[in-house]
């Protein structure tokens, strides 16, 4: 909400003459739709990144962009009908590789705030020993 007014200033300031140069009437208000369709998908993006975040961390977000790429060579190649040079999908299984051992293993900081809930099982172990030891 705040950005708005920063976003509008610096368009302002930095591209008043691009703006001024736009016919907005020509194709009965086409390009007034693209500018909202444009903006409606930012903020519809910020928003879903924003709830993303409270459920998993930034590290699989930014690990889990770089896959995005895909819809670049499958555009590449239905539209364009170029194929991806072959190294593309080495790089792409390594990415993958790499949101497997990351999304595997628990991440430290969950270990840390839950370390004193950390047991080791021994024989005879019973759920009731635990009573009052954790807080999740």
């Amino acid at each position: 909400f705040f950005g708005a007014p920063v976003c509008g200033i610096q368009a302002l300031v930095f591209d008043r003459s691009g703006v001024a140069a736009v016919n907005w009437t020509e194709d009965h208000g086409a390009n007034i739709w693209m500018l909202f369709g444009f903006v409606a998908t930012l903020h519809i993006m910020y928003h879903l990144t924003s709830l993303y975040l409270t459920l998993d961390d930034a590290t699989f977000l930014n690990l889990s962009l770089l896959t995005s790429d895909v819809w670049g060579v499958i555009a590449s190649v239905v539209l364009f009908h170029t194929p991806p040079p072959s190294l593309y999908f080495v790089a792409f299984f390594f990415i993958l590789v790499g949101l497997w051992i990351y999304g595997y293993h628990p991440l430290p900081s969950a270990l840390e705030q839950h370390r004193d809930c950390l047991v080791t099982i021994e024989p005879g172990f019973e759920e009731s020993d635990m009573e009052g030891r954790c807080v999740v």
